[in-house]
């Protein structure tokens, strides 16, 4: 009866794994196989200028990058100190 069980629970596990690998793969062979990526990248790059015009917008320069850096190190200080506490304590 066990075994039943633990090969169940095996299968069920493999199942869990097996569809998002299959989503991934099916997702990877869309990008390579169309144009897609051409054509997300052109609603932000002006072929004319060769350049991205939204570089110096608020969300993209602001919150993104700056503000993304700031909570990276943030993130970076809280782990190295609860680090630092759970050695000392």
């Amino acid at each position: 009866m066990t075994a039943r069980l633990s090969s169940r629970v095996n299968w069920q596990q493999a199942h869990q794994l097996l569809w998002p690998i299959l989503l991934m793969l099916a997702l990877a062979m869309g990008v390579e196989w169309t144009s897609i990526d051409r054509w997300i990248t052109s609603l932000f790059f002006n072929s004319a200028t060769q350049t991205f015009p939204l570089n110096q917008h608020f969300l993209f320069k602001q919150v993104l990058h700056d503000w993304g850096r700031n909570l990276a190190y943030l993130t970076a200080l809280v782990t190295l100190l609860t680090l630092i506490y759970s050695w000392i304590f």
